[in-house]
C-alpha cells in the first residue's frame, strides 16, 4: 500500500523500536525496526532512551519489586517459532505453583499497603477471572469484554471507584492512564517488547 503511493514519506513513533524474530535456527534474536523485513522504516532520525526519559522527569521513576513464587523457567517449552513459550507449558507451571493465588496474594498486600490501582497482567483468561473474583471490586477485561462494558470499567478504573483491572493481552498497547500506581506483571513472555509495553502503562 504505501509503495503504491508515489512521493510519501512515512515517519513512524514507537515505545519498543524492536521485534522478536526467529533466528531460522529454532531460537529467536531482537531486531531494531530498521533492519526486520519487510522494512517499513529505513532510518531513525532521533531516538531517546528511557533514562534521559527518567532523569529529566518526564516519566515516573520504576520501583521493581519481585514476588519469590518458586518459577522455574526451565519447566517452560518454547512455541514452534522460538519466540515465545507454548500456553500448555505455562498453564501446567501454573497449576504446579497455584500461580492464581500467588496473584490475589500480591494484589492483597498492594491493597494492605494502601497502593492505589493496579494493573494485572495475566496469561490466561481463567487467571484473571479468578483473581478478580477474590479481590473486592476487581474486573476482568479480556478479548471478549464488549466493548461498552469495557469503557465503563476504564473509567471507573481510572476514577479510583475500581481498585484493581485484570486484564489478558488488552491493555498492553495504547492504554493511557498516566496516575497508574501499580503494575502486576503475571505473565511470562519472552518478547522485550511485549514487557516494556507492558511495564509502561505504570
Amino acid at each position: 500500500f504505501l509503495e503504491s503511493l508515489p512521493g510519501v514519506r512515512v515517519v513512524g513513533f514507537t515505545a519498543t523500536p524492536y521485534r522478536l524474530v526467529t533466528d531460522g535456527f529454532g531460537g529467536s534474536i531482537l531486531k531494531f525496526l530498521t533492519r526486520t523485513r519487510p522494512r517499513i522504516f529505513e532510518h531513525v532520525i532521533h531516538h531517546v532512551q528511557n533514562k534521559e526519559l527518567f532523569d529529566q522527569g518526564f516519566l515516573a521513576k520504576l520501583v521493581y519489586k519481585i514476588v519469590n513464587t518458586g518459577f522455574d523457567k526451565s519447566k517452560l517449552r518454547l512455541n514452534s517459532t522460538g519466540a515465545d513459550y507454548t500456553d500448555e507449558s505455562v498453564a501446567r507451571h501454573f497449576r504446579e505453583l497455584g500461580f492464581a493465588d500467588q496473584i490475589v496474594r500480591c494484589v492483597e498486600r498492594l491493597r494492605e499497603l494502601n497502593r492505589g490501582g493496579a494493573l494485572v497482567f495475566t496469561r490466561f483468561v481463567q487467571e484473571a477471572l479468578y483473581v478478580a473474583s477474590r479481590v473486592p471490586g476487581a474486573r476482568t477485561v479480556s478479548a471478549d469484554t464488549p466493548k461498552a462494558e469495557r469503557e465503563w470499567i476504564v473509567a471507573e478504573f481510572k476514577a479510583g471507584r475500581i481498585p484493581v483491572v485484570c486484564n489478558v493481552g488488552v491493555f498492553c498497547y495504547g492504554f493511557d492512564y498516566p496516575e497508574l500506581a501499580n503494575v502486576i506483571l503475571a505473565r511470562p513472555t519472552m518478547s522485550l517488547a511485549l514487557y516494556y509495553q507492558q511495564v509502561g502503562r505504570c
